[in-house]
């Protein structure tokens, strides 16, 4: 009989047991990096000397579920009047035009939104403070207008 932490296929991979050592997973961890290449760094993701304050989380996450109601009735406006245009009224096509550009910009501009304050919220409910630019950026100097 094959032990738990082995599988019965060579085609599958081996599941790592409870005493895997810190040597296994680094050896792991650079397989993936020769075959996907080097992990994607986001804008948004906390360094890991950073703390997440579960007050700003659930502040971001309250505001995603209100704005993302608001898209979806924005959306269902767009299908509606699109779908109730009528080819011979110029006046009430091009208002019904207007509607949908409008509506269109307003779910933009709540994704815009979203963004800026769930930045807004990390950065006010972190603990740590600014300490300069990344080190793998440039260095910006301010340049005098003499």
């Amino acid at each position: 009989m094959n032990d738990f932490g082995s599988s019965s296929s060579p085609f599958l991979r081996k599941r790592p047991t409870a005493g895997t050592s810190d040597a296994d997973r680094k050896a792991s961890h650079d397989a993936e990096e020769r075959v996907f290449g080097p992990r994607f760094k986001s804008g948004l993701a906390v360094p890991q000397n950073k703390k997440i304050s579960l007050q700003g989380f659930v502040l971001s996450g309250f505001a995603i579920v209100v704005t993302a109601s608001i898209m979806f009735l924005l959306g269902v406006n767009i299908v509606i009047e699109y779908r109730t245009i009528v080819p011979e009224d110029r006046s009430g096509m091009v208002r019904k035009a207007c509607y949908i550009v409008l509506s269109v910009a307003g779910v933009y501009v709540l994704n815009k939104f979203n963004y800026w304050f769930y930045k807004k919220m990390m950065t006010y409910f972190t603990s740590s403070e600014y300490k300069g630019l990344p080190s793998h950026e440039e260095h910006f100097e301010l340049s005098s207008r003499a």
